[in-house]
């Protein structure tokens, strides 16, 4: 059985980050913020084996650009799984407001940037600025 290596993000590690300091700071928890970020480490390191296991999102857009999701209580672990590799591109809150799923897809899209260069070259879509990108996705979106 093929096990992958796991890469997480810098915006996942920042989620992680800001979940565990709310838990601990505005929630005066800081036990249940320990607790909570270790789980949430732990089922990302469960995908190893299996990553396949999760569907892909519900979302269409994030269906198509191949993005996972596993869950730890109510929080939602984004992934996309290439080659060897497992990406944690966010970490977020089950009921994810319309602002952090535009915040979701620009991820998404620089971490396909970065490894699908070849074709986002094709289509000149990383010559753009990243604010350019992100009224394109808009305008993606609506249509």
């Amino acid at each position: 059985m093929m096990q992958y290596r796991i890469e997480i993000t810098n915006l996942a590690e920042e989620d992680l980050e800001n979940t565990g300091d709310y838990i601990a700071y505005e929630l005066k928890n800081p036990t249940a913020a320990v607790n909570t970020v270790n789980a949430i480490r732990k089922q990302i390191n469960s995908l190893v084996n299996f990553p396949e296991r999760n569907e892909l999102d519900e979302d269409e857009v994030l269906a198509e650009l191949g993005v996972r999701k596993d869950y730890y209580r109510n929080y939602k672990i984004y992934y996309i799984i290439d080659k060897d590799a497992i990406y944690i591109v966010r970490i977020q809150k089950k009921t994810v407001k319309v602002l952090r799923k535009m915040a979701l897809y620009t991820c998404v899209l620089f971490h396909n940037n970065q490894t699908n260069t070849k074709k986002l070259q094709e289509s000149k879509f990383s010559q753009y600025s990243l604010s350019k990108q992100l009224r394109m996705i808009c305008i993606f979106i609506q249509d």
